[in-house]
């Protein structure tokens, strides 16, 4: 009885990891499909073109010297780099523009804590204003 209970559970695991690889190539879940694919394209375009020593040298390398201080300092200084060139760049009039009615509310409520009642009216917007 427990051999079959085991046969039984082997056979649930091997089916679950067969579904699991089936489901990478049916796009059940395109991000991971497209990782799939751009891996596959990469990895024969390269085994077309280049000699295969080349890529065991690389990834012995790789593993070689992924833990060493100079390597780390080398990564971490092309993740900076690329973070750097991906991030969206703001200038001070865009943020200006952007959060105009932020500043203006916040200028209006310290004049309000300050005390200095007859700029608030004229800073808030009033009910006898038209909202578009």
């Amino acid at each position: 009885a427990d051999d079959m209970k085991w046969y039984q559970n082997t056979l649930a695991t091997a089916n679950w990891a067969l579904e699991t690889i089936y489901g990478l190539f049916d796009w059940s879940n395109p991000s991971l499909t497209r990782a799939v694919l751009i891996v596959l394209i990469c990895t024969t375009s390269y085994s077309l073109f280049l000699p295969v020593h080349y890529l065991s040298l690389t990834i012995g390398l790789y593993l070689l010297f992924m833990w060493t201080a100079p390597f780390k300092f080398i990564m971490w200084t092309i993740k900076g780099l690329a973070s750097y060139a991906g991030r969206e760049q703001y200038h001070p009039k865009d943020v200006q523009r952007k959060w105009k009615n932020v500043i203006v509310g916040t200028q209006a409520l310290y004049r309000a804590q300050s005390g200095e009642k007859k700029l608030v009216a004229s800073a808030l917007p009033t009910s006898d204003m038209k909202h578009g």
